[in-house]
């Protein structure tokens, strides 16, 4: 674990001394931007950011943080098991704490925000990569997407073109319309 450890301090060592790429630098603007706004119930806008793995989590977080914006990080460390002395999960209280307090950014693992998870007062996201799996996308973006919901939301999945990530989005579309014609029995 330690190793382990080691490794992604490494890695998010390096990605800060070659600065964001031109992806990255669009999320955090796009972000900032969003978060100045005020939605529909005149209110704060709240947004999520989901990534693919802890190092880019780490990264969005220090990197937001040096703008002076405060933000929650969530990933598959945060544990589901309750606390003794609250009965609450730390990922729970995370979670609960952007949901009814004045953080109006969450950023977190793809993967830490599965079924179950509703985050109806956030009304902007972000996913900083085309995941290959289309269901792991849908969860992320249905996480907003609730009936609670009372702000218009609003989704992106930025790309650069001549990419690998130009490739999973048509990917996914084609996984989407196979998933879909399977279901409902026609494309």
């Amino acid at each position: 674990a330690k190793a382990r450890l080691a490794k992604i301090d490494a890695e998010l060592a390096r990605l800060q001394e070659c600065g964001p790429s031109s992806l990255q630098a669009y999320v955090i603007d796009r972000l900032l931007a969003k978060l100045g706004e005020t939605g529909e119930d005149g209110k704060p806008r709240k947004c999520v950011l989901f990534v693919q793995d802890k190092t880019a989590l780490a990264y969005y977080t220090g990197q937001f943080l040096r703008r002076g914006v405060t933000a929650l990080d969530v990933s598959g460390d945060d544990s589901l098991k309750p606390a003794a002395r609250t009965g609450i999960s730390p990922r729970r209280q995370k979670i609960d704490l952007f949901r009814n307090g004045p953080v109006q950014l969450l950023i977190a693992t793809i993967d830490s925000m599965a079924e179950g998870v509703n985050l109806p007062e956030a009304s902007f996201g972000i996913i900083d990569h085309w995941d290959w799996t289309p269901s792991k996308m849908n969860q992320a973006i249905f996480r907003l997407v609730r009936p609670q919901q009372r702000n218009r939301v609003a989704f992106e999945i930025p790309y650069f073109r001549g990419t690998v990530w130009e490739y999973a989005r048509v990917l996914n579309r084609y996984k989407r319309t196979s998933v879909d014609a399977a279901m409902d029995g026609y494309p």
